[in-house]
């Protein structure tokens, strides 16, 4: 079987319904301004396969504007949590608080019977 291959970011596919350029697309992924970032970061996220967002966000990225970003991540916001929860509990992120931190256990508590 092949090895799976991270490939930069494109106006590919998941970029279907803007018209911008690869380095367009990389400013705005760096956009000082949070909100902004977050709108293109989710997209990313939100349309592209898991794999190809590390071409161009770093986890870094994700977790420190996850307050901003789990709001554009549509259908694919659960899938996030779960990937990024799974990683804490198989100890590869830390434990250092963070909004994603607080956003899982509102969730995990909002999800408990009564």
């Amino acid at each position: 079987m092949g090895r799976l291959r991270c490939l930069p970011c494109t106006s590919g596919p998941f970029l279907w319904s803007v018209d911008l350029t690869d380095e367009q697309f990389r400013e705005r992924l760096r956009d000082p301004d949070p909100a902004i970032r977050a709108q293109w970061q989710g997209l990313l996220m939100r349309e592209a396969r898991w794999h190809e967002v590390w071409a161009s966000l770093t986890l870094t990225d994700v977790l420190t504007n996850w307050e901003h970003l789990q709001r554009h991540l549509g259908r694919k916001r659960e899938f996030w949590v779960w990937l990024l929860d799974g990683w804490r509990k198989d100890g590869l992120l830390d434990d250092a608080p963070t909004p994603l931190q607080r956003d899982l256990r509102a969730l995990a508590l909002a999800s408990t019977p009564r």
